[in-house]
């Protein structure tokens, strides 16, 4: 996890009980801001590719399985229920 430069923010588990630590996310971009979704099945984080709008990603949290964009142009989260999250959106830049 050290060494990483800014332009590659990924997002990691990290087991307490064990110690063990997985990536979830590798890519050459920022990925931040993840929550647990679906009863602790899902995570949803928030990724800034270069080229493109923000995006809201959700993943399986065994760190096996796709990736689906649930928001363009949306990030950040303060709270979500079963059906809803609560989604934060930029201004000024071109909207």
């Amino acid at each position: 996890m050290s060494g990483e430069s800014i332009d590659s923010l990924d997002i990691w588990l990290f087991d307490l009980a064990s110690g063990q630590v997985d990536r979830l996310t590798q890519t050459p971009v920022q990925e931040a801001l993840p929550g647990w979704w679906d009863q602790g099945r899902t995570i949803v984080f928030s990724r800034w590719p270069t080229n493109g709008p923000t995006q809201m990603v959700s993943k399986p949290a065994q760190a096996i399985g796709q990736e689906e964009i649930l928001a363009p142009d949306f990030f950040a989260w303060t709270s979500f229920s079963a059906t809803k999250l609560l989604l934060g959106r930029g201004h000024g830049l071109g909207d």
